[in-house]
């Protein structure tokens, strides 16, 4: 019949949400995590499905959580890290920089070590910098008791507003 042609469902990429407090596994759709996952993105509330919360200290999740879905607020966001491989490839397909530098980023109450891409080989972020990209990440809570300690990733996209130190290692 006429019109019968379903509409394709977009791909699903999995990601992870670094927030102040948690580190949320969910998917989202392809265009969506497209969006987020350049250096051109822009961080705004981005909406998971299939959430898993995970503390990054030594909070206690209340089981009454809902999981179905969950949506993050800019504001609380640390980093968005791709997680799967189709996210991955893209995330470092399209950020590909030829002058990475290693850095420490000292971000909300996370440490966070890695390759900075720049597009210079001086290690500069601007004011007006909405994100920086890292590479060969690993993440660390500096909260006494915390639980998410060595967190590893082959990309993460860290949000300029809880960035409060980027010091290039020698």
């Amino acid at each position: 019949m006429f019109g019968s042609k379903k509409p394709s469902k977009k791909p699903l990429w999995s990601i992870r949400v670094l927030t102040l407090d948690y580190l949320i596994d969910g998917l989202i759709d392809s265009d969506s995590a497209d969006m987020l996952l350049t250096d051109d993105g822009v961080f705004e509330n981005i909406q998971l499905t299939s959430a898993q919360f995970q503390p990054a200290s030594n909070l206690i999740i209340p089981a009454t959580l809902p999981t179905a879905w969950v949506t993050t607020f800019r504001e609380a966001v640390v980093a968005i890290i791709p997680s799967d491989e189709a996210s991955v490839s893209y995330a470092l397909e399209t950020n590909d920089f030829e002058d990475p530098v290693l850095a420490e980023v000292y971000a909300g109450s996370y440490l966070i070590r890695g390759l900075v891409m720049t597009e210079v080989k001086e290690l500069k972020i601007y004011t007006e910098t909405e994100m920086i990209i890292v590479k060969d990440v690993q993440i660390d809570s500096l909260l006494s008791g915390a639980k998410l300690k060595g967190f590893r990733a082959p990309i993460a996209f860290l949000a300029c507003a809880h960035i409060q130190v980027v010091h290039q290692i020698a």
